[in-house]
């Protein structure tokens, strides 16, 4: 049991995200860890997964959409470029080269 509270005090909950501090979720009947991934049951399991991947989704619709608002004209061939916002840079795909 304290390996596993050793490796979850680095790291946030594998179910809710939060960090060791905040995490409300339940102990695990079988390890005695909170927020245990691996004797989570298969139905939790799947519905995590998929409000996570809809929270993502979303996530990087606004992400794309504020990247084309934030767009920049390239200098070398004038075409419009969205902005990346991850690495801070623009790259215009016409020619290559970064806006």
């Amino acid at each position: 049991m304290a390996d596993i509270e050793a490796q979850f005090a680095d790291r946030p909950c594998g179910i809710c995200g939060k960090w060791a501090d905040d995490c409300e979720c339940l102990e695990c009947p079988t390890c005695q860890a909170q927020g245990c991934v691996e004797h989570l049951p298969i139905q939790s399991l799947v519905g995590t997964l998929d409000r996570y991947q809809y929270v993502v989704s979303v996530l990087q619709a606004e992400l794309t959409k504020r990247e084309a608002a934030l767009a920049v004209k390239c200098r070398k061939c004038g075409k419009m470029c969205p902005a990346d916002l991850r690495e801070g840079m623009t790259y215009c795909e016409s020619c290559e080269d970064f806006a």
